[in-house]
């Protein structure tokens, strides 16, 4: 037994492409990595990686397990993401672990099989419900049954908001803590934070991520908070729409 306070090796297994970085999700799982490192935890992460230049700069002292070129934005994306569960369960396996951190129920699955097998605790990061999303009928009707399979025999679960407390311990959840999915303002604003109002969105730029309700809401907020701004951190297909949608509403200055 590790004595309390002692460096942990630590696995971190990511659900989607981890380099380079696109969306909330990997920027959430970004800061984990670099606060376990700095913390003098051996890290090791698998993930799906696109390429890995800079990788070793961005992150140093930590070793990195490739499972796939590819993102959730592809065709026939259910099949892909089969092919990364069946690598990660074979790659956790073997891989020397104190605890495993899970990002998603898509690794969330073969992280806890494998963490069973071999008797490792597992945290599980339940960054959304991502099974209710899917355009696959099946994934969409029977993912949630596994997903909150994953949430009850994780040894720990994080959820990124306040009505995702009740769903992890209906479905199960031995213990589960609150960390919330946003963003610090003063790091993009160094200089002296004014006084106004904020409202962040930190995620994909993709039709199914609902980022064009925004905008309409925007310009009905502003008639009434007319000192309120709205901050995009993202990435996504969508991204130009997105810009002439809130050009076309006269919202480029908030």
């Amino acid at each position: 037994m590790k004595h309390p306070g002692s460096p942990l090796r630590v696995v971190v297994v990511a659900h989607d492409r981890l380099w380079p970085p696109c969306g909330g999700g990997s920027i959430r799982i970004h800061w984990v990595i670099r606060l376990l490192s700095a913390r003098g935890h051996r890290v090791t992460v698998v993930a799906p990686l696109l390429h890995q230049e800079g990788l070793a700069e961005a992150f140093p002292n930590v070793r990195f397990l490739q499972t796939g070129r590819f993102s959730r934005f592809v065709r026939f994306k259910e099949f892909v993401y089969l092919i990364h569960m069946i690598r990660t369960f074979f790659r956790l396996l073997s891989i020397p672990a104190d605890v495993f951190y899970a990002q998603s129920a898509v690794v969330g699955i073969p992280t806890v099989l494998a963490a069973r097998l071999r008797n490792i605790p597992v945290v599980f990061d339940m960054i959304d419900l991502i099974t209710g999303l899917s355009k696959n009928p099946l994934v969409c009707r029977y993912g949630q049954f596994f997903e909150k399979w994953v949430v009850r025999y994780a040894d720990f679960t994080i959820v990124t908001a306040a009505n995702l407390v009740s769903f992890a311990k209906n479905a199960g959840a031995p213990h589960v803590e609150l960390v919330r999915h946003g963003v610090d303002l003063t790091r993009f604003y160094p200089r002296p934070v004014q006084k106004k109002p904020w409202i962040v969105y930190m995620g994909g730029i993709e039709v199914f991520d609902g980022v064009f309700l925004i905008p309409e809401a925007a310009s009905m907020l502003s008639k009434e908070f007319p000192d309120l701004h709205f901050l995009f951190i993202g990435e996504g297909k969508m991204l130009s729409l997105l810009q002439e949608s809130i050009q076309a509403l006269g919202l480029s200055s908030r």
